[in-house]
């Protein structure tokens, strides 16, 4: 049987791959190999909490070839150098991919694909991580889209895409040859204390990221359009991570989530859809404007004055503001690697907007804490939230307003504030109070809202 490797990348899982569907089409045996890149000078490297999550994907995704008389191999260096060695020392036929769409991965993979060359070596690379390419869906102009509505109303031809079927069974692994590691690399996942916490908030496979989806179609998508806005409530998938790394594609949850449209959930459909369609949006900005990781999209913004305060940013980091909408964000962000998107507009534009510090940081914190950081959509939501992206209206959330209004009874705050359990939620989400009306033990509020506010709307008019 000819032998085959598939290089995993962002795309860490055996089903609804195409990578694996064309190996068992064509009947090849399967080398699986992750490789981490230590060579490229990519200032995006996962954070810790990517790291963290990696770690364990790979391990899982390692027991489930295992368990198929596999072995995945996880190796550290050169991309290029590694798997043109490893296609060699296998006889391989060929090289399957994922491809990538940041400037680093792309550049990544071309240099993969002239080394190959050199080496007479085949390739192919495939759609693992999108719905519809970023140069699919294209202006008439030939230019890439900067207005969501009128991206996914093109993007929502592709929805109907089936993924090539392959039965389970039907997936061969090749027992590996020459160099090579089974065991994760230790410089790769360096430990860190606050990393354990986050064992006990998430099931790491691609089984349990199907069970992510199985809930969202049994019961998220129901109540979903209303209630995604509500941090207290289990009201959202929570599938974010799993499509990061790829233990979950997207086509199959646009599948699925299509396959049980009804009466019942028809709006919850459309809105989770959508949502869907901004994670595409984000990948498409990226690849079109890769600058939008650092530098404003709105080149108008360029000139908004900020202040770096540390104090103020590690207040921030902490959840020690003194706005309990804010607090319990970053508090929940610190616990379990994730936080609510309603709250992530609101701890984001708190920030920029508020406190004047420079979105970047935010979104370098972000990279590093988030289980789920993705740098298309990480990049795209705080270039929104800083309003120097592609909806560059310039707002300024109010936390006691988000609160009063996604928070009404104040569980979402004392979840993450238990020094606040006593208060009730018009008590917490007040819009003015003394510094000690919520007790001694929680901060005064760190920047008068009102004030901040108005420097702000001022700072942006002068632009």
């Amino acid at each position: 049987m000819e032998r085959v490797i598939v290089w995993f990348r962002k795309d860490l899982r055996l089903s609804d791959n195409p990578c694996i569907a064309e190996a068992v089409h064509l009947d090849f045996a399967i080398v699986p190999v992750f490789v981490w890149n230590n060579s490229q000078n990519d200032p995006w490297v996962p954070g810790a909490a990517s790291r963290w999550w990696l770690h364990k994907a790979l391990g899982s995704l390692g027991d489930t070839i295992r368990h198929k008389s596999g072995e995945l191999q996880v190796l550290e260096g050169e991309p290029s150098t590694l798997l043109t060695k490893l296609a060699q020392d296998n006889q391989c036929s060929a090289l399957y991919f994922g491809r990538q769409y940041d400037p680093y991965g792309i550049a990544e993979q071309e240099k993969v694909q002239s080394a190959l060359k050199n080496a007479n070596i085949p390739w192919k690379s495939f759609n693992t991580h999108l719905v519809a390419e970023p140069w699919e869906n294209l202006q008439e102009n030939g230019k890439g889209y900067q207005v969501f509505t009128r991206f996914w109303k093109q993007c929502r031809k592709y929805l109907t895409r089936t993924p090539t079927p392959y039965a389970d069974s039907k997936i061969r692994f090749a027992p590996p040859q020459g160099s090579g590691s089974s065991r994760l690399p230790p410089a790769i996942f360096l430990s860190q204390h606050w990393q354990q916490k986050l064992c006990a908030h998430w099931k790491i496979s691609e089984q349990a990221g199907l069970d992510k989806l199985g809930n969202t179609i049994g019961s998220i998508l129901k109540s979903y359009r209303y209630k995604r806005n509500r941090p207290a409530q289990s009201g959202t998938s929570r599938l974010s991570p799993y499509l990061a790394w790829g233990l979950v594609s997207p086509q199959r949850v646009v599948q699925e989530i299509l396959a049980a449209k009804d009466e019942e959930n028809r709006d919850g459909v459309s809105k989770f859809l959508a949502e869907l369609g901004w994670r595409e949006f984000a990948y498409h900005l990226l690849y079109h404007q890769p600058q939008i990781t650092s530098s404003p999209l709105n080149p108008r913004f360029a000139n908004f004055p900020t202040q770096f305060d540390p104090e103020l940013f590690e207040k921030w980091k902490a959840g020690q503001t003194g706005y309990p909408m804010v607090d319990a964000g970053m508090r929940e962000l610190w616990e379990t690697g994730w936080m609510h998107n309603r709250a992530r507009m609101l701890v984001a534009s708190f920030l920029v907007k508020n406190l004047l510090i420079p979105w970047q940081e935010g979104a370098k914190w972000f990279w590093d804490t988030l289980v789920d950081a993705d740098l298309a959509n990480n990049s795209a939501g705080w270039q929104w939230s800083a309003s120097s992206g592609v909806d560059y209206r310039f707002r300024v959330f109010n936390p006691a307003l988000q609160g009063a209004k996604f928070d009404a009874k104040g569980e979402y705050a004392r979840k993450w504030l238990p020094g606040l359990s006593a208060f009730s939620g018009s008590q917490i989400h007040a819009q003015k109070r003394e510094d000690n009306q919520l007790g001694e033990s929680y901060p005064p509020p760190c920047v008068d809202y009102h004030g901040a506010r108005k420097r702000a709307l001022e700072l942006f008019k002068a632009l």
